[in-house]
């Protein structure tokens, strides 16, 4: 029997596409059928056949076929479904019969015309009118993709199955694999932004309403539309290509031609290379983003608006000095209602980098050029050198955490959403799932400018390609579209409207009563659910409770407006009700009237429950903005809701018990230098001077110091002048173990670095000594602990950014935060430790630290916790510090006395004391020394230092003075380096062992480590602390191309030979525990050995905790291909102040990078101090003083 084909039936199964389907069903209509599709009857009565002789379905039962292929899924959780082939869509038309509209079908069917041969002969449209369908017909096309799924982000946040049909599984072959990962990146860019529209739900209606006064009283961008029509728009993004293109915007009077809107990422970057764009955008939620303002004046951003999205962080449109203007949101528009006005409308983007490309859109900007959009991570770089962040993470770096590592570790840190793709340039680069979600909303974008006759220039010279866009470089784009010069309008003068702002303020408060009375409404309902669950089998009893809950129901009914406004808080809540709602209608037909209605009840109890703690955050919320509005300043507080959360949400949970701990080492400070805690500091001890600072803290319980036995600092405790009490935890010997010989060691380069020493060691793993720590916890029951030393007289005990901060902090969600701290300077922030958490530290192995649990580890990738809720906020002027803020050794208490000068420096803030510091910072004598011991050095290859001079060894008899006048000091560390490797030197070891008998208190070589195990035995029996492998490679091969010799295996051999030998303090034997020497081996980032950098770094951080990722040196880096991060200036400035290099001829270069430049002197012509006052005045006296980076 042939069956018949009838135009009819294709058109019935066409207009039951619908709107996500209207392409294809166009492109149905145009296509030929296929002609080699035959069907025939089944036994029942369904039809049946084969597609180029292959079956389709089952010859007898195809639709019974269809129906035990789609009981294969659990329809109730999941939300959304993947079929791969639809074949004769039996299998889909069951699948939508248990859904029964409630869940979306994605069918993967590239074959057109065997759809088009199916919707003529089968008849679907019964089901697919009611059925949530997609349909994907071209697995490349992610723009396409992107859009047909756009708004179902709930659905697919339900999660996601998949359904292959087994007759199409060969047909489609690796088309469906390609269609998998194409569908699985765009599930993974929905479920992103389901799930952070549900978790900032609260952040962005806090934004909002913060911002509001600002959104009332600022201009909005609607006299902006169309004001650069046909004009070059340049979209600037802070991708690290963006290096390549500032020079060609910063020509003069590119500015005039074109309109160049930048994300707030680049404004720094851009401001400094003398760019001045003419718009900056903001979206962020979070408060870190202030650091893209910090610093500028309103003479910096002349001519450079501030467009804001009103949702964005309301320290932004604080701080902003220059003019600004808000987007409309249509959230206080319902809120303002009559009061709103027109504001110009942008679509919602996921970055910043989207919202500049909707400003040139709204703007008419036609070309709009990218640049700086990498989208991926070109030259194995997050940002672009010098962007804030690099400001931020300065106080970090030093020899062992340069800003290379920093970057890599930023990217390396979402190792589990990494890709590989091919750039322009068909190199391999890595993007990441995020950055893939921005692409795919940047090329859907891109699609429909080009389909409204906009040219879309990719301009970024890197990253990954886009689609719907055209390449060309800045230059050849500037050349050929800014070619006359225009003017946009002015900003408006808008002041102020006072009256409109009380007129808001009064609508607000009538707003906020009406949530109060929801709220309550809620809080009674929820009472009476939870009766009709314990009187369920009355029904005189539920009656009663039916008429009261449909009594406040009424209420709630009577006012839908505010209901909407909470549940835009309540975003969570809203998502829990409609998968409860969505699990209870599918199994309608299993379950009975009594389970239904227990159902219905634990669904309305949870969702009054969160409607209830949403009400009670509005209402908190609006009360803020009303006092903005009225001109009054608003204190400022966290929004936090966590409704259902065991109750934290409304206070239940019981206040957690911390107290200060404070471990003494009478002797020593946590870099093993000598100190004394009696020291005076202005008009008391240095530990009485702490005790005081930390006794403001008023959530402290006590303050606890764990002392050892025998030692009578006890008496000299003023306990009547500190604000809590004072309790002895008395220790046999030290409370530290063994292994702060090694944390010492580990930290002494890294002093001044709240992170970021030997194996990421934090400066609060200086104060660690968790098994002491845990017993005082343990017997006294308290939850968590504030961590410091004694001689930090500078703790900042304060709310807003020190101790009590950090408590509240922590107590906001003590179940989640097992650590909270600071990236304030040594001595000014603490830190909030767990007691769990302290119970796991309390293994000591080496990455049981502070320092191992807030850096990177390969092994368990995590975000920087600086971006997380476990860091407190602090102070630009005390993050950027770069100084140590202790009173914990000789030069420190020299400092403080030039820094206070006849002032008590215990008055001092932590901004002021870091200002004095950084000011006093001129010692007599530097507190690092670079020795150069030998040039000898065997390296010809890609490595190799052209032009070195050959000078003579240096001699002991010289260097004796030298190390003992430095020693006296007694905290100077001395790096052994240079331009030859220090192991050729015949004495080196002697040279080693008389440094620490000269006082000084650490010893870093580096070194190519070749050699015979008798070389090695020598370098360990001299005792040094670290020892620096010049590595450079993970390969035999990619090490002999830099050095020149195929001595790779021997170097590794010589590593590990240092490992077994090597004192063992605690923790496992092995590269697990604490060991001395610290084993460091180092990469230097060419283009040729770049290609293993990740598997040197992750091999080495794996293996050893300690891998260092440095820049090549600046003679090499003007032939690298590579962009080159940098250093910042003030850490160089920095290393200027502070390290002294002496080369083996015993000259003092004026710039240890080229020593051609001259010398301040040389060794034994006068003493050190001498010729340390006279290098910083030569430097001092130089129109470009250098900038030496690390040995």
């Amino acid at each position: 029997m042939t069956p018949v084909l009838t135009q009819s039936r294709l058109g019935d199964n066409l207009a039951c596409l619908g709107e996500r389907n209207a392409d294809l069903a166009r492109r149905l209509q145009d296509v030929t059928a296929a002609v080699d599709l035959q069907l025939t009857p089944a036994s029942d009565g369904t039809l049946t056949g084969t597609y180029a002789g292959t079956p389709l379905a089952s010859r007898r039962a195809p639709r019974e076929e269809g129906q035990r292929l789609a009981e294969t899924v659990d329809v109730l959780e999941h939300g959304a479904f993947v079929v791969f082939g639809f074949g004769l869509g039996y299998h889909v038309e069951a699948l939508a019969e248990r859904l029964a509209g409630d869940g979306l079908i994605i069918v993967f069917e590239p074959d057109l015309a065997l759809l088009r041969a199916v919707f003529e002969q089968v008849d679907h449209s019964g089901w697919m009118k009611d059925a949530l369908i997609l349909f994907v017909v071209d697995e490349e096309d992610r723009a396409a993709l992107a859009r047909a799924l756009s708004g179902a982000e709930s659905i697919l946040g339900m999660g996601v199955a998949l359904l292959p049909h087994p007759a199409s599984r060969a047909r489609l072959g690796t088309r469906a694999g390609r269609c998998s990962q194409a569908i699985a990146d765009t599930v993974t860019v929905a479920r992103t932004t389901l799930m952070t529209t549900l978790v900032r739900a609260t952040d962005t209606v806090g934004n909002l309403l913060a911002n509001i006064h600002h959104y009332v009283g600022r201009p909005g961008i609607d006299g902006l539309a169309s004001a650069a029509a046909g004009r070059l728009g340049v979209v600037v993004s802070a991708g690290p290509s963006l290096h390549r293109n500032l020079a060609q915007l910063a020509t003069p009077g590119v500015r005039d031609r074109c309109v160049i809107i930048t994300a707030q990422t680049t404004l720094k970057p851009l401001l400094a290379a003398g760019v001045r764009p003419h718009f900056v955008v903001a979206l962020d939620y979070h408060e870190i983003s202030q650091r893209f303002y910090e610093g500028l004046s309103a003479d910096d951003l002349r001519g450079v608006t501030l467009v804001a999205e009103p949702k964005a962080h309301p320290s932004i449109l604080e701080t902003y000095p220059g003019p600004v203007r808000c987007c409309a949101s249509p959230y206080l528009d319902r809120l303002l209602g009559p009061l709103a006005r027109p504001m110009g409308v942008l679509p919602a983007g996921a970055t910043v980098a989207h919202l500049a490309a909707y400003l040139a859109r709204h703007l008419g900007c036609n070309p709009i050029a990218f640049v700086g959009q990498d989208l991926g991570f070109t030259d194995g770089l997050y940002y672009m050198p010098g962007t804030a962040i690099h400001d931020v993470w300065a106080s970090e770096l030093n020899a062992f955490n340069t800003l290379a590592m920093m970057e890599w570790q930023r990217v390396a840190r979402h190792r589990v959403h990494l890709k590989l793709l091919d750039d322009i340039h068909g190199r391999p680069i890595y993007t990441d799932a995020q950055m893939l979600a921005y692409r795919q909303q940047f090329e859907r974008d891109f699609a429909g400018y080009v389909g409204a006759g906009i040219d879309v220039i990719d301009a970024t010279e890197g990253g990954v390609p886009k689609q719907h866009t055209r390449p060309a470089t800045l230059e050849a784009t500037l050349t050929t579209h800014a070619t006359t010069s225009f003017t946009l309008p002015p900003i408006a003068d808008d002041a102020p409207d006072v009256e409109r702002r009380r007129a808001a303020a009064g609508r607000l408060r009538t707003i906020r009563q009406q949530a109060a009375e929801l709220r309550q409404h809620s809080r009674r309902t929820e009472q009476i659910l939870r009766r009709m669950r314990e009187d369920q089998a009355d029904d005189r009893r539920m009656a009663q409770h039916f008429r009261k809950v449909d009594a406040l129901r009424r209420q709630v009914d009577a006012r839908p407006e505010i209901l909407e406004i909470v549940n835009q808080v309540n975003q969570v809540g809203v998502f829990k009700r409609r998968k409860a709602d969505r699990r209870l209608a599918l199994q309608q037909a299993s379950l009975t009237e009594v389970e239904r209605q227990r159902g219905q009840i634990d669904r309305d109890i949870i969702n009054v429950e969160w409607l209830a703690d949403a009400a009670a955050a509005m209402v908190s919320m609006l009360e803020d903005a009303e006092t903005r509005l009225e001109g009054k300043p608003v204190a400022s507080r966290r929004r936090r809701f966590t409704a259902g959360d065991s109750g934290s949400a409304r206070g239940e949970t019981a206040t957690r018990r911390v107290a200060a701990l404070i471990p003494i080492d009478p002797d020593r400070n946590g870099l093993g230098v000598a100190r004394s805690l009696l020291e005076p500091f202005g008009a008391r001890s240095v530990l009485q001077a702490t005790l005081e600072r930390v006794g403001a803290v008023a959530s402290l319980e006590s303050i606890i110091l764990i002392m050892p036995d025998g030692c009578d600092l006890d008496a000299s405790i003023h306990r009547h002048r500190i604000g809590r009490p004072v309790e002895i935890e008395r220790v046999k010997g030290s409370p530290f173990g063994p292994e702060r010989a090694a944390v010492a060691a580990g930290r002494r380069w890294a002093a001044t670095s709240w992170r970021g020493g030997v194996a990421g060691l934090s400066v609060y793993d200086e104060v660690l000594c968790p098994a002491v720590m845990h017993e005082a916890m343990s017997t006294r029951g308290l939850d968590a602990a504030l961590l410091l030393a004694p001689d930090w007289p500078l703790f900042d005990p304060s709310s807003e950014h020190g101790g009590s901060a950090l408590i509240d902090r922590y107590r906001e969600h003590p179940d989640l935060l097992s650590l909270v701290f600071t990236q304030a300077p040594p001595g000014i922030g603490g830190c909030v430790v767990t007691a769990s958490l302290m119970a796991e530290l309390r293994e000591r192995t080496r990455l049981s630290t502070i320092g191992g649990i807030l850096g990177y580890q390969p092994q368990r990738p995590q975000g920087d916790p600086i971006a997380k809720d476990m860091n407190v906020q602090i102070p630009p002027a005390v993050r950027h510090g770069l100084v140590r803020a202790t009173f914990d050794d000789t030069r420190q208490h020299a400092r403080w006395r030039r820094a206070a000068g006849a002032s008590d420096p215990a008055t001092l803030t932590p901004a002021e004391a870091i200002a004095a510091l950084t000011a006093a910072n001129d010692d007599p004598l530097p507190v690092e020394l670079v020795l150069e011991l030998t040039t000898r050095r065997d390296c010809t290859g890609f490595l190799r230092t052209p032009d070195v001079d050959t000078r003579p060894d240096a001699t002991l008899e010289n260097l004796r003075p030298l190390l003992e006048e430095l020693g006296a000091a007694g905290d100077v560390r001395l790096t052994l380096a240079g331009a030859g490797d220090p192991l050729l030197h015949p004495e080196f070891d002697t040279i080693i062992r008389a440094a620490h008998a000269a006082g000084i208190v650490g010893v870093h070589v580096r070194t190519d480590l070749r050699g015979d195990e008798t070389l090695m035995n020598r370098l360990l029996a001299s005792e040094p602390e670290v020892v620096s492998v010049e590595l450079h490679a993970d390969a035999p091969e990619t090490y002999e191309a830099a050095f020149g010799t195929d001595a790779y295996v021997a170097v590794v051999a010589n590593v590990q030979h240092l490992l077994r030998e090597r004192r063992h303090l605690a923790g496992p034997v092995g590269t697990g525990g604490f060991a001395l020497p610290w084993i460091v081996p180092h990469f230097q980032r060419r283009a040729e050995n770049f290609p293993e950098l990740e598997t040197f770094f992750d091999r080495w951080l794996h293996l050893l905790g300690t891998a260092v990722i440095e820049s090549p040196p600046p003679a090499a880096l003007a032939s690298s291909p590579l962009i080159e991060p940098g250093t910042p200036v003030a850490v160089c400035d920095r290393i200027a102040a502070s390290r002294l290099t002496v080369l083996s001829d015993g000259t003092v270069p004026f710039d240890p990078a080229d020593a051609t430049k001259g010398h301040a002197g040389r060794v034994g012509d006068g003493t050190i101090a001498e010729l340390w006052a006279a290098l910083r005045e030569q430097r001092r006296g130089a129109g470009t003083p250098p900038r030496p980076r690390w040995p």
